[in-house]
């Protein structure tokens, strides 16, 4: 009984690596198949082409911009998968005793554009002398929200920006309502205000008059979405490209300030 036992044991010990190693890459495989799925379907730019198609996980992933990754770890809440921030702290408002407005912008949830609204929304705009937005240090995250804010300050219908993908060009048009007509507006950035933040401080130029101060913001004109491979590995994915009214780029140039003057 005993020799039984060990000749088990000492199988399994043989057996069990093997079969491991054999379910390991089994699991590679399949997640190279699913990122080889995602990145055809949705990546903005060439892929896999030194491999004829038939790239590994690494190879797949060492192909794309820097802007995409493949995260691993427990499933994700819902605000991940869909990219936002569960967390974007709420807009900071405070009004002087002139009139002047302070709101101060960490980044963009998926409420950040409604909290705005409603923040500012009992302010009587006649009563005001001027409105600065502070971005320094917002890095993005939501782009309706960002957009909803700029509604606030273009006419209605005004065209805001269009996202190039592999499936087509979306267009974005301010819902309005146009809160702060004629409203001196000043708009605060740095070198880390990114993505949709640059993209609202370009419209508060466009369509307020603003000025920005500050220091050249990052220059990042692409936008990412995040697809599921398998339960435990997410692909943050780049998949379109903003593209400003004007033609302006963002990416790799940002948005040169007015002055590079500073008001804390």
């Amino acid at each position: 009984m005993q020799f039984r036992l060990f000749c088990v044991v000492a199988l399994a010990l043989v057996i069990g690596p093997a079969g491991g190693r054999a379910a390991d890459s089994g699991a590679e495989d399949a997640r190279a198949a699913r990122l080889r799925e995602i990145v055809e379907e949705h990546f903005l730019g060439q892929c896999c082409t030194a491999c004829g198609g038939m790239c590994s996980a690494e190879e797949i992933l060492a192909s794309l911009d820097p802007a995409s990754q493949m995260v691993i770890g427990p499933a994700p809440d819902l605000d991940f998968i869909r990219g936002l921030s569960a967390d974007a702290p709420p807009p900071e408002v405070q009004v002087d005793s002139g009139g002047r407005v302070s709101v101060r912008l960490a980044s963009f949830g998926r409420r950040t554009g409604r909290q705005f609204l409603a923040a500012t929304g009992s302010l009587d705009p006649s009563r005001l002398s001027s409105i600065r937005l502070d971005l320094r240090g917002n890095d993005g995250g939501c782009l309706e929200s960002a957009l909803e804010i700029a509604g606030a300050f273009a006419p209605r219908g005004a065209l805001l920006l269009d996202i190039a993908g592999r499936s087509g060009v979306r267009i974005f048009q301010s819902r309005g309502p146009r809160r702060f007509a004629g409203l001196p507006v000043q708009v605060l950035v740095d070198e880390r205000t990114a993505s949709s933040a640059e993209v609202l401080a370009w419209l508060l130029r466009r369509y307020a008059g603003a000025r920005i101060l500050g220091r050249r913001t990052a220059g990042k004109g692409t936008v990412q979405e995040v697809y599921r491979v398998d339960p435990r590995a997410r692909l943050v994915l780049t998949t379109g490209v903003y593209r400003l009214p004007d033609g302006t780029p963002l990416g790799g140039t940002g948005i040169e300030p007015d002055s590079e003057e500073r008001n804390e």
